[in-house]
């Protein structure tokens, strides 16, 4: 059995981010949220959505690594709070979201 989380980077989508983790609530996943260091305005939203989404949990980054780092930070994290398998999402809502349940299913068949 797996136990799968999702990881978001974040970098000033402040516009974007509330509106996503809302459409993932229904999954009832841990959801990690790296802030990049971004904005103060960002960084607001990400902490408000922490205290609004108990599946929410925030890392913060001092100052912007790129998604490569805030994806390496997140899967520490994850690997921190034991998780066995994270997904990623692009906070800027680019990704379908709709697929993850169908990723899930195929994590769940083939953990490795």
């Amino acid at each position: 059995m797996i136990r799968p989380c999702l990881l978001i980077p974040v970098y000033n989508h402040p516009a974007t981010i509330g509106p996503l983790v809302a459409s993932l609530d229904p999954l009832r996943l841990p959801v990690i949220l790296v802030n990049d260091g971004s904005d103060s305005a960002c960084t607001r939203v990400l902490r408000e959505l922490q205290q609004s989404f108990r599946q929410v949990q925030l890392v913060e980054r001092e100052r912007n690594g790129g998604k490569g780092a805030a994806v390496k930070s997140g899967l520490a994290e994850a690997y921190r709070l034991g998780f066995s398998h994270a997904l990623q999402v692009d906070a800027d809502g680019q990704h379908e979201t709709g697929d993850l349940p169908t990723l899930l299913e195929l994590a769940e068949q083939h953990p490795r």
